[in-house]
């Protein structure tokens, strides 16, 4: 297997872009959103694979990345996880991370308070509602002789999106670790990585980190530097924060934590131009009567400025599944349409899917190694007309 991580349960986790999947395996991603080579059986947020297969993310903006940290699970569910995770499962984004603090440990590396099955609870209550699950280590998810995170991920990986890289890193090392303090600690080998794997493309890098940045950048000037890092996301704080350190927008939200009034999610939708921007979502519903949905975001905290919400709809035409984004305003019900050939929506949306022709140019497109070709569509107060799917 490449790029996919086997749990305890037997089930298998993303690690990358690109996996090579044994047959008999249960992998957890969102088929809508991968280009799939080989034989399987499709779930609602995995597959069940018939046949030795290989698959690619696929590489079209935009790409839509939901997030928070700091769920805190023990052998329960906390409220506010269960909360942030219906909230994100509605949201539907095309990469779901989790940014550390998955469970409840001493947080100081002090005592052994970790235990494993409180993985167990976490994986299972997030893996059928949160597509492309990805998770990043904090400082609550070790103790002493309590490692089982190293069971359930790795604490170091980058996943390409289109033109961005999100890089994960470790920041509360155990090789560099106070005991009795929940401060970032950060070991020179993985410096070194981090400094290879921003430097190594010329990608847009969205660094994922528990500890925000402006915490421990006097340690990583040199690793940073010149290294095409468009944002941060982090947690730790249990609040919606936003901060900016050398153009690099350091967006926090670790409002998940068990002692927050209130769960937001964040959402950041990434664009063909390089740009991203984010916002922050404490409630959405999502109705659907046969080919219409009715979406109202309900609460929001901007980041940097007032954002419209992107929501991803998936829906299915002609057997084949296409995503649709629907960016829609804060505290106003939008509407989405879906025909066998037309969608239309009260608020601007991107339609993508592999072999779909509109009758308007693409915003972006992408060709697999396959030779498949994907699209997506920019729409705007109109309607867009569908050709059959090739």
């Amino acid at each position: 297997m490449r790029e996919l991580f086997k749990l305890p349960t037997g089930e298998c986790r993303l690690l990358g872009d690109f996996v090579v999947a044994d047959e008999k395996s249960r992998i957890y991603l969102d088929s809508s959103t991968w280009c799939i080579h080989g034989e399987y059986t499709n779930g609602d947020k995995f597959i069940d694979v018939s046949s030795k297969l290989t698959a690619s993310f696929v590489h079209l903006h935009p790409v839509l990345i939901g997030w928070f940290a700091d769920p805190h699970y023990t052998d329960s569910v906390p409220s506010n996880a269960n909360k942030a995770v219906d909230v994100l499962s509605k949201c539907n984004p095309s990469l779901s991370i989790v940014v550390g603090d998955i469970v409840n440990g001493s947080g100081e590396y002090r005592s052994s308070t970790v235990k494993e099955n409180w993985f167990n609870c976490a994986w299972n209550h997030m893996k059928n509602k949160l597509p492309n699950l990805l998770w990043v280590k904090g400082n609550h998810d070790i103790d002493p002789g309590c490692q089982y995170y190293y069971d359930w991920c790795e604490r170091l990986w980058t996943f390409k999106a289109a033109a961005f890289k999100i890089v994960a890193f470790d920041t509360f090392s155990e090789e560099e670790v106070i005991p009795g303090t929940s401060h970032y600690f950060l070991s020179l080998n993985d410096l070194l990585w981090l400094k290879r794997r921003l430097s190594e493309d010329s990608s847009i890098k969205i660094l994922a980190a528990h500890h925000p940045l402006s915490q421990w950048y006097s340690h990583a000037v040199m690793v940073l530097k010149n290294t095409n890092v468009a944002c941060t996301i982090t947690g730790h704080t249990h609040k919606v924060l936003y901060e900016n350190l050398r153009n690099i927008d350091i967006l926090i939200n670790g409002s998940t934590g068990p002692d927050s009034q209130k769960p937001y999610v964040s959402l950041t939708l990434c664009l063909k131009n390089g740009t991203h921007f984010s916002t922050a979502v404490g409630d959405i519903e999502v109705k659907k009567t046969d080919k219409e949905y009715a979406i109202k975001v309900n609460e929001t905290i901007p980041f940097k400025e007032e954002t419209l919400v992107p929501v991803r709809i998936t829906e299915q035409l002609e057997r084949k599944t296409i995503n649709i984004i629907v960016l829609c305003a804060p505290n106003k019900e939008e509407y989405l349409t879906v025909t066998e050939t037309e969608v239309e929506s009260s608020a601007p949306f991107y339609i993508l899917g592999q072999g779909i022709k509109a009758d308007i140019e693409p915003y972006d497109t992408w060709t697999c190694y396959c030779g498949k070709i994907w699209a997506s569509y920019y729409v705007e107060n109109r309607a867009i007309k569908i050709s059959p799917l090739q």
